[in-house]
């Protein structure tokens, strides 16, 4: 991480993305049924395994970087409700 007084422990196979596979394969989703937003280093793992994956506007530069999009907390309902739509059948 950047920030120097800041440090994350974990188990090298343990990541957020790695939790929301084992929930996807529990509930039969799709990886393209998925939507992920974070703000933080330990979401950059989400936002490279998944398509639809957003960042909050208050995130790092490399953060946002990794992302797909990146939108402010105003723009979090629409946002999901157009891409919802857009995916209806």
């Amino acid at each position: 991480t950047n920030d120097k007084q800041r440090y994350e422990l974990k188990h090298r196979n343990v990541n957020k993305a790695r939790a929301v596979k084992e929930i996807a394969i529990k509930y039969q989703l799709a990886d393209d049924e998925i939507l992920v937003f974070g703000n933080d280093e330990n979401d950059v793992c989400l936002f490279e395994e998944y398509k639809y994956s957003f960042c909050m506007d208050n995130a790092s530069k490399y953060v946002r970087s990794k992302a797909k999009k990146f939108v402010s907390q105003e723009e979090i309902v629409d946002t999901i409700y157009r891409l919802l739509n857009n995916l209806s059948c």
